[in-house]
């Protein structure tokens, strides 16, 4: 029961014990009940008019002296992120930064004023990006977050992508861990580069994807890629096998 409601009822219960005093009193009585109902009617309406948006997929929780906020969703805006920071006591500014599709609504980077080693970041898998982190309480600082967002044609993303990763340009290729040539044919040759790594995991020198093909590194086996912007790929070469497989977006 809502407190209009239960106001209305308590009102109606105290009308109903009231004997009239007087010939006409149950009018008047009737009439004030009337105004009231639609006094709370007009109160409840302009109540849920005027109701904040539903809050953003944002978890803020606190452990160990800590205030650990948390994205649940990829949706939230920066204005969403800084009121929910705010009531955390937490002094956050967010920013949007370019970045792949793949880290869209994600943190792709950070500025602490001070006190930045008091910022625990929970990264993914890749390293760079995150979507939680946790600073003490009463923290005096400021941080400036950015956040993951679409970036303009050819723009340099703040934190490169997993080429391989949903959305990003050789996903769903079945590329990883296949010869350069495989791909060659798919990619862009003015904005692919190519870097051989030693099996020791030392890279080399940068390559345009022409150059590494005439320089016989067709049959070598791409072991990951990176995404620098919508059309710039950096793919690695002879190094290591890759230690993750290609991720299962398709």
């Amino acid at each position: 029961m809502t407190q209009f409601e239960a106001a209305l009822r308590d009102e109606l219960m105290a009308a109903a014990r009231r004997p009239p005093r007087r010939r006409g009193e149950k009018v008047a009585v009737a009439a004030v009940l009337v105004a009231f109902v639609a006094g709370l009617t007009w109160l409840a309406v302009g109540s849920i008019s005027s109701s904040p948006p539903a809050a953003a997929d944002i978890h803020v929780s606190h452990k160990d002296g800590r205030v650990i906020v948390r994205l649940t969703d990829f949706k939230n805006t920066p204005e969403q992120i800084e009121r929910a920071t705010d009531k955390a006591g937490l002094d956050v500014r967010v920013r949007r930064a370019p970045a792949g599709p793949s880290n869209l609504g994600r943190f792709v980077g950070y500025v602490a004023s001070e006190g930045a080693e008091d910022l625990h970041r929970a990264v993914d898998a890749n390293g760079t990006t995150f979507v939680a982190f946790s600073l003490p309480e009463h923290w005096p600082g400021r941080l400036t977050l950015e956040l993951g967002s679409p970036a303009n044609p050819g723009e340099v993303y703040r934190a490169f992508s997993d080429a391989f990763a949903k959305g990003e340009p050789l996903a769903c290729s079945g590329a990883l861990g296949q010869p350069l040539r495989s791909i060659a044919a798919r990619l862009d040759h003015d904005g692919a580069t190519v870097v051989r790594f030693s099996a020791g995991g030392r890279p080399g020198r940068t390559l345009t994807l022409d150059q590494a093909l005439h320089q016989g590194l067709s049959t070598l086996p791409i072991t990951s890629a990176l995404a620098i912007s919508s059309n710039q790929i950096q793919i690695d070469v002879g190094g290591p096998p890759p230690v993750k497989p290609e991720p299962a977006t398709c």
